[in-house]
């Protein structure tokens, strides 16, 4: 994917596009939460007021924005994915659901 150059104006209507493009209700809702955690990251003062946990969300999508190595990436990817999986399966047995 390359990295969008547009000035400010262009890049809103850029990103309109995209979301009225999409209908997926739950990627709508990722879609904002990220967007939130952005603009509230990108602003030191806001940055400061927000909870630890959403300061490291903040750090992190940053961060993996700024990879450009695929090798990285898909480390980052098999972490995450082991995470997610990890909690599934703690949720699964915490509640006697069978995996």
């Amino acid at each position: 994917m390359e990295r969008c150059t547009l000035t400010q104006r262009p890049c809103r209507k850029a990103i309109a596009e995209v979301v009225e493009a999409n209908k997926d209700r739950y990627f709508l809702q990722r879609t904002l939460e990220a967007a939130e955690i952005l603009l509230q990251g990108s602003k030191e003062e806001t940055r400061k007021k927000m909870s630890e946990e959403d300061r490291d969300r903040f750090f992190l999508i940053w961060n993996i924005l700024g990879l450009n190595n695929g090798g990285d990436i898909r480390r980052i990817l098999n972490l995450s994915n082991y995470l997610l999986i990890k909690k599934y399966k703690e949720n699964a047995t915490a509640t006697g659901e069978k995996q």
